[in-house]
């Protein structure tokens, strides 16, 4: 019992001490290590090129496993499928990983399908009007319960269409809820691991550098070199999930518009590697839908090969 007794004092005494003495001589100083170890050092975000290698063996590798598992249903294929799907949302969307893995089965099949209001599409170009149509928008957990964004290409609505097809023929337990299930468990497949993997397997001169987090900053630092008005800024914001901390009064059109229309063209320019983004706002961003074939987005394999340009005056 002696002792417990001395035990206890001296537990009481540590913790007097580290409440007197943790802000000052803990604390603060490693806070000033973190500090200086961020001092001068280069704030390393993705090369274009390493992007854009990325994503042309990612479709590449996806339309191969595609393939064979529409031949035959395997879980090898459907992992591969799975992964690749997974990372081409990441990289579209810029999103966190973690929020991409996550992504509900529940999510993906309630998603919003109806047209956007007609008054609204009105007031659109006609390349805007093309992106409401190829593309799909629906919502998952995002940061701190907050409901973020995901736009899907039709590629990407086939390939997990596919996946979810054949989820109980490879073995993906029915009560796992992600679309991104890993086979004989109730997890899903991480997103890290998949763009680490695919990264080294794509050729790219610095791999290392395409993580979520340095996609996510690529697009910030981008946008500082377009020419972004305010509330296109609050926009592409809060389609990244950041907080808006000073609400600007302006006129909004529905976010799923804004995001299907608008924020849709960033994320396409940089999907292919263009600097036709330079010094524009959002509504001088534009694409030539002439020169394609069926005036598809990139995912449709049309408007990969085209060229940016810079729209005239009235013509919005």
């Amino acid at each position: 019992m002696a002792g417990d007794r001395d035990a206890e004092k001296k537990l009481k005494n540590f913790i007097k001490l580290i409440d007197s003495h943790w802000r000052t001589n803990i604390s603060s100083q490693a806070l000033n290590t973190l500090q200086q170890s961020k001092r001068n050092k280069g704030d390393t975000i993705p090369l274009t090129e390493d992007v854009v290698a990325l994503q042309k063996h990612l479709k590449s590798v996806e339309q191969v496993s595609k393939d064979k598992l529409k031949e035959n249903v395997n879980g090898p294929d459907w992992k591969i499928l799975a992964e690749t799907l997974l990372c081409q949302v990441i990289l579209f969307n810029r999103r966190r990983e973690g929020e991409a893995s996550k992504l509900l089965l529940a999510s993906y099949m309630n998603r919003n399908v109806k047209p956007p209001n007609e008054d609204v599409v009105k007031s659109l170009t006609k390349l805007e009007r093309e992106l409401c149509s190829e593309l799909t928008r629906l919502e998952i957990r995002g940061k701190r319960g907050k409901k973020v964004p995901v736009l899907l290409t039709k590629d990407m609505v086939e390939s997990m269409d596919v996946l979810n097809e054949s989820r109980s023929k490879v073995g993906i337990d029915k009560a796992n809820p992600y679309v991104f299930a890993r086979v004989g468990a109730l997890t899903h497949i991480r997103g890290s691991d998949c763009l680490r993997k695919f990264s080294n397997a794509c050729g790219a001169k610095d791999p290392w550098s395409i993580t979520s987090t340095k996609l996510r900053k690529q697009i910030a630092t981008l946008s500082q070199i377009m020419n972004l008005k305010n509330n296109e800024l609050d926009q592409l914001a809060k389609f990244l999930g950041h907080d808006i901390r000073v609400h600007r009064e302006y006129y909004r059109l529905s976010e799923n518009t804004i995001q299907l229309a608008k924020i849709s063209k960033l994320l396409l320019c940089l999907e292919k590697g263009s600097d036709c983004y330079k010094g524009k706002s959002l509504e001088e961003l534009t694409f030539n839908t002439e020169e394609t074939e069926n005036d598809t987005i990139p995912n449709s394999r049309g408007l990969q090969e085209q060229e940016c340009q810079t729209t005239e005056e009235g013509q919005y």
